[in-house]
């Protein structure tokens, strides 16, 4: 209460009730989703089409784990290989030479096996919709 009776309030926010709007600020969030949907879409795109050039169903590389043992299958090392997914720090080893195992499977060289694992937008996409021919 005020010494005039009158009640201290704050204006409630939003248009024509005194308060400031942030339209830009609102957006960054839907704009920033939007981003990772179009990364999330050209990368398993490019997953499937590489499936697919290799013979095996485009569809696996929606299906989590079955597509990690897919992908050792594209690279020709046994399935088993997934189960070294699961132990820290020894995965990141082991999805480097599943990249690069996939990449010769396809004729490219080590360089572009990482580029497979650290910019996966990029490689699968180049890798699947490319020229590339999987060796039988």
């Amino acid at each position: 209460m005020t010494a005039g009776g009158g009640r201290d309030h704050l204006p409630l926010p939003g248009p024509g009730r005194g308060g400031h709007t942030r339209p830009v600020q609102d957006l960054v969030p839907i704009a920033v989703w939007l981003v990772e949907l179009a990364w999330l879409v050209l990368t398993v795109a490019g997953v499937w089409r590489t499936f697919a050039k290799a013979g095996h169903p485009g569809w696996t590389a929606l299906v989590p784990v079955y597509n990690l043992v897919v992908l050792a299958r594209v690279g020709r090392q046994p399935g088993a290989w997934v189960l070294l997914l699961l132990v820290p720090l020894v995965n990141i080893f082991v999805l480097g030479l599943l990249s690069v195992h996939v990449a010769w499977r396809f004729r490219r060289g080590w360089p572009f096996g990482l580029g497979l694992l650290v910019l996966p937008i990029v490689f699968y996409p180049w890798l699947g919709f490319g020229q590339a021919k999987a060796i039988p």
